[in-house]
């Protein structure tokens, strides 16, 4: 097996593992309440420190991949990942609960950054877009697959079930990892990754090197724009099922939901993949997020039978889902491979402000009784406001040229 095919399958397993703990938490929220005795709301900080413990690792663990190898962060975040989500089956409060899911998040934050960055060094520049939304699907595909199997691990194990198959299954990967997975040699990257010029080889790594003057404009709308993006991921994925429950939906139909969303989240990745490839990128944002405005703006008029709702999630998630790809997408061809982990995780971190949020404002809304058809309904205001954030990206990375020609710029 070629090395840049090997590295392809080992980060697409980890990113979906990566998946699969980020929506166990919120599949574990209603079968938790009963077991514990408290309201949804009650879980809201714990929802939201593993969101924080996602930006902690993205800023401070996820960028020592630049310095001592993208391979070394990768396989000990993964174990770290693995051991945090045993634990988390023993909780016993809501005290050890949100510690754990912060380390858990620690982990899950190092992970994302090095398989993205690890990957967009093996991928080909022609082809960098579809390589790295193809391998970022796997996040829609573990959270997927969470969503299906929940059901029978509460029913078989308790709540505890589903953090005990997100524990073993990554420590198995870390030995795969660990096994199998080469280095990038980032002095003298392979054919297949982007070149790095000889104005990049000093480049400092971490938030010096992504505020550089050179960078600094391109830095922030990304980081604007993910952020917005992340508010509405985390909120979606952190109370849909509860959400779903509140408008009538039984408890496993509420659960599965979420793979219409999921779904949906792939078809749409995969589609702006396509056009980031051709060199499109306000195009690919810009339609991504007003179709995922239209979605939920539609859920104030839809009745919530389970046909209708399901077909607007799907929509929202080929619209939210799929713009965060073309982020991560747009991501390789404005960063130098030198500083890519650094990119990757900060951008990750900064993001977690509006991932904190997201699960914040979604128990506030909750608690306050808002109905769910207008919970959903609100997220158009953010998802379009991400639309008009989006329309200066050709012009701050310097026109829509194919992606290929843009990344040996970089």
């Amino acid at each position: 097996m070629k090395p840049q095919h090997l590295v392809f399958l080992l980060c697409s397993l980890t990113v979906l593992l990566d998946g699969f703990d980020v929506q166990a938490m919120a599949l574990a929220v209603p079968a938790m309440s009963s077991a514990w005795g408290l309201s949804p709301p009650a879980f809201s900080s714990a929802l939201a420190t593993s969101v924080l413990g996602l930006g902690l690792g993205a800023a401070f663990l996820a960028p020592l991949g630049d310095r001592f190898g993208r391979r070394p962060v990768l396989i000990a975040c993964t174990a770290l990942l693995g051991v945090s989500s045993l634990a988390t089956a023993l909780a016993t409060d809501m005290t050890s609960l949100a510690l754990l899911r912060l380390v858990t998040g620690m982990a899950l934050g190092a992970c994302q950054g090095n398989a993205t960055a690890l990957m967009s060094d093996f991928a080909p520049p022609g082809k960098r877009a579809w390589t790295l939304t193809l391998m970022g699907c796997n996040v829609s595909i573990g959270a997927l697959g969470a969503g299906f199997v929940a059901p029978w691990l509460v029913a078989g194990f308790g709540w505890q079930g589903i953090f005990v198959a997100g524990g073993v299954l990554p420590l198995l990967l870390s030995f795969l990892l660990f096994v199998l997975l080469p280095e990038a040699d980032l002095r003298a990257p392979a054919p297949a990754a982007a070149a790095t010029t000889p104005a990049e080889t000093p480049r400092k790594v971490g938030l010096r090197g992504l505020l550089a003057p050179d960078m600094r404009g391109k830095t922030l709308l990304l980081w604007a724009i993910y952020s917005l993006n992340t508010f509405l991921i985390y909120m979606v994925m952190s109370w849909l099922p509860t959400l779903l429950g509140t408008a009538g939906w039984d408890s496993a139909t509420a659960l599965r939901s979420v793979m219409a969303f999921h779904l949906g989240g792939i078809v749409g990745a995969l589609a702006l993949a396509v056009v980031m490839d051709r060199g499109r990128p306000t195009t690919a944002l810009v339609a991504g997020f007003t179709i995922a405005g239209a979605a939920a703006a539609l859920f104030a008029f839809v009745p919530p039978t389970v046909p209708a709702w399901a077909a607007l999630l799907a929509l929202l998630g080929a619209g939210i889902s799929g713009t965060t790809f073309a982020v991560f997408a747009l991501g390789a061809i404005v960063y130098p491979s030198s500083i890519r982990a650094s990119a990757y995780g900060w951008l990750a971190a900064v993001a977690r402000i509006g991932a904190v949020i997201g699960p914040l404002a979604g128990g506030a809304l909750l608690a306050f009784n808002v109905a769910p058809h207008l919970i959903m309904a609100g997220l158009a205001v953010p998802a379009l406001l991400c639309a008009a954030l989006s329309l200066p990206v050709r012009r701050t990375i310097g026109g829509q040229a194919p992606l290929a020609a843009a990344a040996c710029r970089t």
